[in-house]
This record gives structure tokens, sequence and C-alpha cells, in this order.
């Protein structure tokens, strides 16, 4: 979260608004038992969300639910993970990872006739999970 605080400094500096911190909206946490975050992760990234589990749907569907609720016009900062949920969650694509979003791209969702839906995908970039 640390991150995505700071890219999102010199946004609310230029529009003159204190970011809010929005729990549902963070990067995937670790289950209870995993040992090996990176291979847990990479097996995750590499699958569908059916076989990520239901918590995790859970996840990502509460993510969606509070973006969704969000005024229009608003700024959201996340990671690889969260922004690829709300992607995939948003584009009816049962992926994990839909696109490989880098550092500071934008990806942009809109509201149409059954809800949000993605617009345009962020600037891609290989990415690692270290």
């Amino acid at each position: 979260m640390q991150r995505a605080r700071e890219t999102a400094a010199p946004f609310a500096k230029l529009v003159g608004k204190a970011p809010e911190i929005v729990p549902e909206v963070s990067e995937i946490s670790t289950p209870a038992g995993v040992t090996d975050r990176v291979l847990w992760l990479r097996g995750v990234m590499a699958g569908t969300w059916d076989e990520a589990g239901p918590g995790l749907v859970r996840w990502r569907d509460e993510m969606g639910a509070r973006v969704a609720a969000l005024p229009e016009g608003t700024a959201v900062f996340s990671h690889f993970v969260a922004i690829n949920a709300l992607a995939g969650l948003f584009a009816s694509d049962a992926k994990v990872t839909v696109f490989r979003p880098g550092h500071c791209s934008i990806t942009r969702l809109d509201r149409d006739e059954n809800g949000l839906c993605v617009v345009e995908y962020g600037s891609e970039a290989s990415t690692r999970v270290l």
C-alpha cells in the first residue's frame, strides 16, 4: 500500500484533495499456512479466479462492489493483482492475470448499462513477483 500512496501523492496535490484509504481496494492477502508467498502468488496469477478459491473470489467481488460504488471521476491507486482483479471482473474475464500493468499505468473504467466496464487497459510492462 505504501507504493500506491506514493504514486497517489502527486495527483492528490495536483487536484487539491487528500487521498482516502479504502481497505477493500488493497493488495491480495496471503492465506494462512502459505510459507512461500512468491510460489503461491505465481500459481494464483497463472490461473483463474475459480481455481484461486472462494476466499479470493470474495476479495475480488468485494473490491469490485466498492469500486463500482465510487463517484464518477474517482481515481483509484492500487497494485498489479488488484488492478487485474478489477479489470477481469469488469471485463468478465476469468483469468487472474488479464494484462501486465506497468508502474504508474492508467487503466480506465467507465459505466455502461451493465455497470463498470474496461475502456482502456494501462500500459504494460514486464513485472516480476519477487
